[in-house]
Parts: C-alpha cells; sequence; structure tokens
C-alpha cells in the first residue's frame, strides 16, 4: 500500500466510525424522547384518575 491507499484507508474508517457514533446518539435521543412521553402519559392518565374518581 501506498501513502495514498493509507490515507483513502484511514479517512474510511473514520467515516465509519462518525457514521456509527452520530447512528448511535440518534438512536440514544429517540429512547429519551419516548422514555419521556411514556412517563407524561403516565402522569397524565393518574391525574385523569385522581380527578375522575379522587
Amino acid at each position: 500500500m501506498d501513502e495514498r491507499e493509507i490515507e483513502r484507508a484511514v479517512a474510511r474508517g473514520v467515516r465509519r466510525g462518525l457514521q456509527e457514533h452520530e447512528r448511535q446518539r440518534a438512536d440514544a435521543g429517540a429512547r429519551s424522547c419516548l422514555a419521556g412521553l411514556l412517563v407524561m402519559a403516565v402522569f397524565m392518565m393518574a391525574f385523569i384518575l385522581l380527578v375522575t374518581y379522587g
């Protein structure tokens, strides 16, 4: 391998690493958002039950 091929291989590896990191970050953000919505839904249901039957 000459220098140019090594540079391309390193650039390809860095690009793949950055893409994987971004994908994991997006997945974590989506999970966090869904968890927040679930918590809010639980509190809303508890509030409705409290107002209705409390």
